[in-house]
């Protein structure tokens, strides 16, 4: 049915043999046949957004994103439906990332390099965030630029329906340690294609 979606999980091995897997990600909706194109939007003001759009992260974590009008900043909206913390880096696994996590008590968002599959300290405050708890959910939001500043971020791609590698990961817990859920290797075009005519 047109628009209609499926649940899919996913998951790898950097290995051929069948066991626990590497990364894996779950609740993923997938439209086999997209909706149609909607109709044509009004032109937005010069200070509006340029684009807007909205990924699932696994069943608990979505994020949005709201691109400049002059793509050179891009913020993101990250909710966790549950009380502790949640993340999201640009990159494909722990190792040399970008990211940036609300957690602690009280909430705070700071932005970190992960070089491992470790549990990331130090971190900067990412200046204008902001991460509350409130109706069950836990949201962060931050503004980034799109790019990088040295070599210890990773740019975003503001290119037509090209796509960034992001990480996500969240705890039932605010205190920063080892996740409850994670997934990798999601691929999202920050500026996604235009409907064909």
């Amino acid at each position: 049915v047109k628009g209609a979606e499926t649940d899919f999980i996913w998951a790898y091995k950097t290995s051929t043999t069948l066991s626990y897997h590497t990364a894996r990600g779950a609740g993923v909706k997938w439209a086999m046949v997209p909706s149609g194109s909607a109709p044509a939007a009004s032109s937005p003001s010069p200070s509006a957004s340029a684009a807007s759009n909205t990924k699932a992260l696994g069943s608990q974590v979505t994020a949005s994103v709201d691109l400049s009008s002059d793509k050179t900043s891009a913020t993101f909206t990250v909710t966790y439906n549950g009380n502790g913390w949640v993340g999201l880096g640009v990159g494909t696994s722990m190792t040399n990332t970008d990211m940036v996590i609300c957690s602690g008590s009280p909430l705070a968002v700071k932005r970190y390099w992960s070089t491992g599959q470790t549990t990331p300290s130090g971190g900067s405050a990412v200046a204008g965030a902001s991460c509350t708890y409130s109706g069950g959910k836990t949201t962060m939001t931050f503004t980034r630029n799109v790019a990088a500043s040295g070599n210890q971020e990773k740019a975003l791609s503001v290119i037509e329906g090209a796509e960034t590698d992001f990480i996500w990961a969240y705890k039932t817990s605010t205190t920063l340690s080892y996740h409850t859920a994670r997934g990798a290797g999601v691929k999202w075009a920050i500026v996604p294609s235009s409907s064909s005519p």
